[in-house]
């Protein structure tokens, strides 16, 4: 059943905590929730912290006890990466970034399964600000960790709550055994800067196949 808000929140005359109050109870007679957060930065308008702040209210906590009691889904509308310390609370997280006029019927399409989220993260998301670089109030910024970075840092595993390259979707896939090929078939990743003439120490091939219900 579709619930309302009451016409005084789409006009903006209710505080942070009245609002997150009424749909506090609102939550308590679903049985599922959905989240959707956004965040904005803009040149000349930069983000204070990496956490989830609407209005001065921290939602971490929030999220966190709604997922404890229901079934929760978050749906994030980002510019960058965000901290996610209740990640492990919630049923799903998906992110569109910043979508455009069209993000409503994005998501409405990916939750109703008419399109099958097959998207992969274009940046890592940190567990926590030691995986981001920190920020400099100063003129001249020395990159010291040069391209050792994000999921290239050595400490990735330890930083990095998603990685690079993540996503899921609403299939299954298989992975065959791996195949030895001639050197000559990864040329490509010669040509194309990805290695080294030097660092080419053998050529594999995995076939991936979907056995899901979901193309």
């Amino acid at each position: 059943e579709r619930v309302n808000p009451d016409p005084d929140c789409l006009q903006g005359n209710r505080s942070v905590e009245e609002l997150v109050s009424e749909v506090t109870n609102i939550t308590r007679e679903a049985d599922l929730v959905i989240m959707v957060f956004g965040q904005l930065a803009t040149e000349g308008y930069d983000r204070e912290h990496l956490g989830i702040n609407l209005g001065g209210w921290d939602f971490d906590n929030h999220i966190s006890l709604t997922a404890k009691e229901k079934p929760t889904v978050v749906l994030l509308q980002l510019p960058g990466a965000v901290l996610m310390p209740w990640r492990d609370d919630v049923a799903a997280i998906a992110s569109v970034f910043h979508g455009g006029e069209q993000t409503g019927p994005a998501w409405a399409s990916v939750l109703f399964g008419d399109v099958n989220p097959s998207a992969k993260l274009p940046i890592m998301i940190p567990k926590d600000e030691r995986g981001t670089i920190p920020p400099w109030t100063g003129k001249v910024v020395n990159y010291r960790e040069g391209l050792f970075t994000s999921y290239r840092s050595p400490f990735a595993d330890v930083v990095t709550a998603f990685p690079f390259g993540h996503g899921l979707s609403y299939t299954n896939f298989e992975y065959g055994p791996p195949e030895g090929l001639p050197p000559a078939a990864c040329a490509g990743a010669k040509s194309m800067g990805v290695l080294a003439p030097k660092q080419l120490v053998a050529c594999v091939q995995v076939r991936v196949t979907n056995v899901g219900a979901v193309p």
